[in-house]
Order: C-alpha cells, then sequence, then structure tokens
C-alpha cells in the first residue's frame, strides 16, 4: 500500500491531480465541476476545473452544455480511453486490498478502502460517493 497524495505528488505532479483522475474514474455519468470540487474536498473549484481540462485535453473526458458560456459546465467520461488503466493502477498502488484494482460494481472486485482513507481525508470513492447514476457518455452523444 502507498499513500495517496506521495504517489499523487510524485508521479502526477500535485496531489489535486491524481484525486481528480481517481474521483472522475468512478462517475458513471454526467457531472459539474463543483461536483468534482465537492467530491475531491477542494476549496478551489478553478483548480479542480484545470484537472478536469487536463483530462479533457487527453480525451478521457468529454466536455458539454454552457452555450452561452455562463452557467454549470458538465463533464462526462469517456468510458473505452485506455488511460483509465492509469487510474487503475494508481488505486492499485495506494489500496491496502489485494487486486483493487477494479471498481467494486464490477463483478468479483474486492471492495476497495474509501480514497479519503488513504490521503487522509477529502476525496470520497473510489465508487463511494453517493451519486445518482446516469449511463455513460459516449464520445459522440450528449445525455438527458
Amino acid at each position: 500500500m502507498g499513500d495517496l497524495d506521495h504517489l499523487g505528488e510524485l508521479m502526477f505532479g500535485r496531489k489535486l491531480r491524481l484525486k481528480v483522475l481517481l474521483w472522475a474514474w468512478e462517475r458513471d455519468g454526467e457531472f459539474h465541476q463543483t461536483d468534482a470540487a465537492k467530491g475531491v474536498d477542494y476549496s478551489s473549484t478553478g483548480e479542480v476545473g484545470k484537472e478536469l481540462e487536463r483530462l479533457v485535453d487527453l480525451g478521457m473526458l468529454r466536455k458539454f452544455g454552457r452555450p452561452s458560456g455562463v452557467g454549470a459546465q458538465f463533464y462526462g467520461r469517456i468510458e473505452e480511453h485506455p488511460g483509465w488503466g492509469i487510474a487503475r493502477a494508481a488505486w492499485a498502488a495506494v489500496s491496502p486490498e489485494p487486486d483493487a484494482g477494479s471498481p467494486p460494481e464490477e463483478e468479483g472486485a474486492a471492495e476497495p478502502v474509501p480514497i479519503a482513507r488513504l490521503s487522509g481525508g477529502g476525496v470520497r470513492g473510489p465508487r463511494g460517493a453517493p451519486t445518482t447514476r446516469r449511463p455513460p457518455v459516449s464520445p459522440g452523444a450528449r445525455p438527458d
């Protein structure tokens, strides 16, 4: 088992980057930037937004909404992106549970320890945050 903050700082350049990656990995449907900031317990939604934009640039998230540039920014996870394997591996590296590289909803996966316990607080998940589940976002479609 490793330390989430230590791994985030050394391998990803900052603690927040790994926390946002893991938080986004566990989302099944659309979410708002403010949801992500609350989910990782970070006071600056702007800083969380920068990390979400990195995931958009990598093709791991799709951004939609805000036709006039005003209002909540929506994001959706691109399920098939190979970058989610990095999130899975990072989670396995910091989880005390063997074979914890899979979210608990996946058949046969161990129940991982919440990220908040690994990092000393601040992040819910993976798959542990109370959310309203929506269908996954496909690359070209806008969820309802």
